[in-house]
């Protein structure tokens, strides 16, 4: 099934003129109305490719990098013996499913996604995939033991709402790698001191839900050189948009839409995984 999925979006992509838009990690921005501001939008899968393959599974994460992302967007679980494992999900199983943190790692079904595994490039993902990993009180120290112990600082960015935490966390891991999740209703006295709170800290990022950017808060962030993040974009006419304002990473269940969306604008793509340049 993997490939004939793959299959669909080369076809998809071959029918249109220009480059083929197939497996690339980033988007190269050649007429965008702003830029991100490395110049190329990032694709992260929710789950990995959860909109063809059950969520949170190897296989779905494997697929998604075939398909066009350029990394995955997941939230660690530790179980009751302090293994962490990547899945949104907090529970697991079938008819009488059970909290991920009530079983040993031995008790989890087998297509429960390890993060040493995947973060080290032992499973079937990528060693240079990259990874956007949402983050708890709980969590946040045993993935940044497993982060150090893979080398694999210069492509984990951890994510939370708890800015606290944070705050601690920019000791440990730099503020660079680390993205502060919130609305504009709970950004508290408004986005700008917002941004420039997160600058305060050194805190790289905000992700914002697709709905609440625009081209304006876009600018707003990037003035304050903190890079901007669309979560929830599941359909290439919410992708198609979050490029035209110059977000630094769009994240999806359907990498293969944030290629459509792509062509749709027949704009060039990173004909490396990992990135490219926006042209001059």
């Amino acid at each position: 099934m993997l490939d004939r999925v793959a299959q669909r979006t080369r076809r998809r992509g071959s029918e249109r003129s220009g480059p083929v838009p197939v497996c690339t990690a980033g988007a190269v921005l050649t007429t965008p109305r702003q830029y991100p501001l490395d110049g190329v939008t990032w694709c992260f899968a929710t789950g990995g490719a959860s909109g063809h393959q059950p969520a949170d599974t190897p296989d779905a994460m494997a697929l998604a990098i075939r398909l066009g992302a350029g990394g995955i967007e997941t939230t660690a679980r530790l179980t009751r013996d302090g293994v962490v494992v990547f899945r949104e999900s907090a529970r697991v199983g079938g008819f009488r499913r059970r909290s991920v943190d009530a079983l040993t790692s031995a008790e989890l079904p087998p297509d429960v996604a390890r993060a040493e595994g995947l973060l080290s490039g032992a499973a079937s993902v990528s060693a240079s995939c990259r990874w956007l990993v949402h983050v708890d009180p709980t969590t946040a120290s045993p993935v940044c033991d497993l982060v150090d112990m893979a080398r694999a600082a210069d492509r984990v960015w951890l994510v939370s709402g708890d800015r606290e935490l944070l705050v601690r966390l920019c000791e440990r891991v730099g503020g660079s790698r680390l993205v502060a999740a919130t609305t504009p209703a709970t950004a508290g006295s408004g986005l700008e001191r917002f941004a420039a709170t997160l600058r305060e800290h050194g805190i790289g990022g905000v992700q914002l839900s697709h709905a609440d950017w625009s081209g304006g808060r876009t600018a707003l962030f990037h003035r304050f050189g903190r890079r901007c993040i669309a979560a929830g974009a599941v359909h290439t006419r919410m992708i198609v948009p979050m490029l035209h304002i110059g977000v630094d990473a769009v994240c999806t269940t359907h990498p293969d839409r944030f290629v459509d969306a792509l062509g749709e604008l027949g704009r060039g793509v990173g004909s490396e995984r990992g990135g490219g340049s926006a042209s001059s």
